[in-house]
């Protein structure tokens, strides 16, 4: 591995049972890495490590500011409005009509409710943008329907039907790794949380929606999946010129210039989703004679991946082109 591949080290111990383990350094980025162990003798061993980021920590460096700025802010508040009224309240005494000393009270009392009700929405305005007050009325919000444990099984193969052997397939804390066959189970397993699918082939892990089925078996092609990988990245990063030269299918380019591409496509991801540990994913289904409206060419084999994205539900079509999955319209 060369020294610019590695993001972190840390010393390694091993078991009695022959098993190692390492402490991981805390300042590793969320998403899928790859473990490598190598003994004194140079003998390595290889393992996934997926990382993954809780809300706790990005509400210590959001909630603060946030807090501090409420605070601060109706402190003034009350500075202010204390100040306010020992001058209004001496004008008040000094004033002999009871008229003048009616319009100074009035105008006292529209001040300080004016200034109570600003510092409610800036305070509640700041809450809301770090979520914190939602998480602290989840306790008295009416209960949502269950999620009620289910049992899922199935097998998982590639474009052509054969098994994928060694996905890794997660589903809350269990974890299964395929076989030749291509078969996974899960019993009692939370359907909201859905199968988060690893490999060392994909740059980051998919998440694979749970049908209504007992049985769901569906299709993952290693080299689709990475294709559509590819695309969220470059859509992500904002990189529309290499989405057009590395993914886009070479036939349509004849009908679409690069400058064209550029200024027309739908990109259903930003730099905000840049990071996330998975891309969620739906039904996937092949298409035989798929006929595109661009070029009016007809594929003879094509993938539909539907994709949840910011926009909804996205549906990302690949065709097969010189040995790589390329993006199609």
């Amino acid at each position: 591995m060369e020294d610019q591949d590695i993001i972190a080290s840390s010393t390694a111990q091993t078991g009695a049972d022959g098993n190692w383990q390492a402490d991981i350094p805390s300042n590793i980025e969320a998403g899928l890495h790859k473990v490598v162990a190598v003994d004194e003798s140079g003998n390595q061993d290889e393992a996934l490590l997926f990382v993954e980021r809780g809300w706790i920590a990005q509400a210590t460096t959001l909630i603060p500011p946030a807090f501090g700025f409420s605070i601060l802010f109706f402190l003034l508040v009350i500075v202010v409005l204390a100040v306010n009224s020992v001058r209004l309240g001496k004008k008040a005494d000094e004033s002999i009509a009871t008229k003048t000393k009616r319009k100074y009270m009035l105008h006292a009392i529209y001040f300080s409710s004016f200034m109570v009700v600003l510092s409610l929405v800036v305070g509640i305005a700041m809450n809301f943008s770090t979520g914190i007050l939602g998480r602290a009325l989840n306790p008295f919000m009416p209960i949502q329907a269950a999620d009620i444990p289910t049992d899922v099984s199935g097998s998982i193969t590639d474009i052509f039907g054969r098994p994928v052997e060694g996905l890794s397939v997660h589903a809350g804390d269990t974890r299964v790794t395929t076989g030749d066959s291509g078969m996974y189970a899960f019993s009692g397993i939370s359907k909201n949380d859905g199968l988060t699918i690893t490999h060392p082939r994909l740059s980051k892990a998919i998440n694979k929606e749970i049908d209504d089925t007992a049985t769901m078996n569906f299709l993952f092609d290693l080299d689709v999946m990475q294709s559509l990988l590819d695309v969220v990245d470059l859509e992500s990063r904002g990189d529309l010129r290499s989405l057009y030269k590395q993914v886009f299918v070479d036939s349509m380019k004849t009908k679409v210039s690069q400058q064209d591409f550029i200024a027309n496509y739908p990109a259903n991801f930003n730099g905000s989703s840049r990071n996330d540990r998975a891309v969620y994913i739906g039904k996937v289904t092949s298409i035989e004679d798929y006929s595109s409206d661009v070029d009016k060419q007809v594929y003879p084999q094509a993938i539909n991946i539907e994709v949840f994205s910011l926009k909804g539900v996205v549906n990302y079509i690949f065709t097969l082109e010189q040995g790589k999955w390329k993006l199609i319209f």
